[in-house]
């Protein structure tokens, strides 16, 4: 595999795409920051409410401190785009400081190898739009959704 991250789809481990700005970018409200991504649902769709993630580091940014600071953090769900809202004093380096808990599901974090992990939820995630990544979030994640009804 390539670095990057993939999720299991039952067979074999697919490719997750990188989140896309929204022409709208960054903008701040307050005490805190609302990133926009383009379009209202993420191209992978997952079945399920407890994925597998297999997360590949370049060399550069294999070891322990980098998987520690993964996150799974849920996205609201707009007409035309998608928002992830974070106090202004976490900034966008620092994404963990800036979400309740609701926000950020408990995850479990399993190294297989040097420079790659696997991931999942503790408990199954709530319907919705969410994106995987590490300390650097709002800037380069990978999104994905999960719909029950659907």
């Amino acid at each position: 595999m390539e670095p990057g991250v993939y999720y299991w789809a039952g067979t074999a481990w697919q490719p997750m795409e990188p989140l896309t700005w929204s022409a709208n970018g960054v903008k701040k409200e307050g005490r805190s920051s609302v990133f926009a991504y383009r379009h209202p649902e993420a191209r992978v769709q997952i079945t399920g409410g407890s994925p597998l993630f297999c997360y590949k580091f370049t060399e550069a940014a294999s070891g322990s401190a980098s998987f520690q600071n993964v996150v799974i953090a849920r996205l609201d769900q707009k007409k035309d785009h998608r928002e992830l809202e974070t106090s202004s004093d976490a900034g966008a380096f620092k994404f963990k400081l800036g979400f309740t808990k609701e926000r950020t599901p408990e995850i479990t974090l399993t190294e297989v190898t040097p420079g790659v992990i696997l991931i999942s939820p503790k408990s199954p995630l709530s319907p919705g739009e969410y994106v995987l990544g590490g300390a650097s979030l709002a800037i380069s994640g990978y999104d994905f959704g999960f719909h029950s009804a659907k």
